[in-house]
């Protein structure tokens, strides 16, 4: 019977830190996923990743994207000075795409 719980909960925990880690990474290995967006280098690094509030039968992209791009324009400017700072930019599953932030 203490096996058959200790083999319970190795499952459990196995499927709560999967579940984690694919809300890090999604299926096609770039950050963000559905109900989420995401901020990362021009070479796939993560920089910022945000959770979406639900709306409806979907999430609430545009008040979180802006947050998120507010958020990036802050950090990149800190990090990297005056200037346009290049990153990609990723709303749900959707292919990301690149933005940019102008520094003064």
């Amino acid at each position: 019977m203490i096996r058959n719980v200790h083999r319970a909960l190795v499952a459990l925990g196995l499927a709560v830190g999967f579940t984690a880690f694919a809300a890090n990474v999604s299926a096609d290995g770039w950050a963000g996923g559905k109900g989420m967006v995401a901020a990362m280098e021009l070479d796939g690094t993560k920089i910022l990743e945000r959770s979406c509030p639900a709306k409806g039968l979907s999430h609430d992209y545009v008040s979180c994207g802006k947050e998120l791009r507010d958020a990036i324009k802050e950090r990149l400017c800190a990090a990297k000075g005056k200037g346009t700072h290049k990153y990609l930019y990723r709303v749900s599953d959707n292919k990301p795409t690149t933005s940019s932030v102008f520094c003064r």
